[in-house]
């Protein structure tokens, strides 16, 4: 919103249209800050070496990334509409998932999530970044993001290696209506470990 303060009582018929037209070019310029996009995730998903999977099916998520990796959390309530992942080796189905923290202690294992809405599965069968379409996923400010590997042992994405990252693991995978639970614990120790796994968000 554009705030005014006129001093010395009216403007003259042209000082107000000079004023008008100020007002209408800023309101021309708005909306297209408005429409910048956002990263969630690592900026960069450039393979390092190191990957992660399960079996027979898990959702692993990114709580928390070095300030110099990128946003753990969307900062804006927008939509999805691009993701990417880093896959090491492609042979099974993937989806992205929308998180929300619903407990938070000291300790990401403490903490509870539940899965609000996901995409649809998504087939890989190659290896190396990806990029994947979302549909206009909804996210709000401060959820996170998740990815659902489906493929078994045969599906693995990639993960970095960098203190202050973290991320946790569901095993069965979490489920929109399901109720918000912790870490399964089944890979204890990631501390310093972060998924190579990112997505665009529009306000």
């Amino acid at each position: 919103m554009v705030g005014v303060v006129i001093f010395g009582g009216s403007l003259s018929r042209v000082r107000a249209h000079a004023f008008a037209c100020a007002l209408a070019v800023g309101c021309l310029v708005l909306p297209a800050a408005a429409g910048a996009t956002t990263l969630v995730g690592p900026t960069n998903i450039e393979a390092t070496g190191a990957a992660q999977s399960c079996d027979p099916s898990c959702t692993l998520a990114n709580v928390a990334l070095p300030d110099t990796v990128g946003l753990a959390r969307s900062p804006v309530t927008g939509t999805i509409s691009r993701w990417r992942a880093n896959i090491f080796d492609g042979n099974g189905p993937i989806r992205l998932q929308v998180l929300k923290r619903t407990h938070n202690e000291a300790g990401t294992s403490n903490d509870e999530f539940m899965a609000l809405r996901q995409s649809g599965k998504k087939t890989v069968t190659t290896t190396g970044k990806q990029s994947f379409t979302a549909n206009r996923l909804p996210i709000r400010r401060g959820q996170f993001i998740g990815v659902v590997l489906e493929g078994g042992f045969g599906t693995h994405i990639g993960v970095g290696n960098l203190t202050g990252g973290d991320f946790i693991d569901f095993e069965p995978p979490l489920a929109p209506g399901d109720a918000a639970r912790n870490d399964s614990g089944v890979f204890p120790g990631l501390a310093n470990q972060y998924l190579l796994l990112n997505a665009t968000v529009r306000p």
